[in-house]
């Protein structure tokens, strides 16, 4: 069982149970197998993270370096705070958020995300390394 469901069979097809439904043909994943998650891990690992004025500076292990702007952050905080659950409704107002906002802190959680502590006296919300690595391009993209 993972979140709450049953998983079943070892390859990409399987069925899949919540206790009441009971769906045949799904994709089954596979946790921690094959080249795409291995290609992820990779790709997505953080191996170091400095607190800039204003700007979080991130070091991956393929040798990139992303510096994301510390506002740009705080207001794509997908916590339960910032954002519904269900719906996926922001319900942080950008407008509220300082634009001299800081990452006073951090702290690794496990080896998928950061957590920040922000200068507005907000903690919860967690940084998958692949959500940061989209944040980046977006961000490059955006100019």
């Amino acid at each position: 069982m993972r979140d709450g469901w049953t998983w079943s069979g070892t390859s990409a097809r399987g069925s899949i149970s919540d206790g009441t439904h009971k769906h045949t043909n799904a994709t089954v994943p596979r946790w921690g197998r094959g080249r795409l998650h291995r290609e992820m891990t990779r790709e997505s690992t953080v191996s170091a993270v400095a607190l800039n004025d204003g700007a979080v500076t991130i070091t991956w292990s393929d040798g990139d370096i992303s510096t994301l702007g510390a506002k740009y952050l705080r207001v794509n905080c997908a916590c339960a705070e910032c954002v519904e659950e269900w719906t996926n409704r922001k319900l942080l107002d950008p407008a509220t958020v300082s634009s001299d906002i800081q990452a006073e802190d951090y702290l690794m959680v496990g080896k998928y995300a950061v957590q920040f502590l922000w200068s507005d006296g907000h903690y919860t919300g967690i940084y998958p390394f692949d959500m940061l690595r989209a944040l980046s391009e977006k961000q490059s993209r955006a100019g």
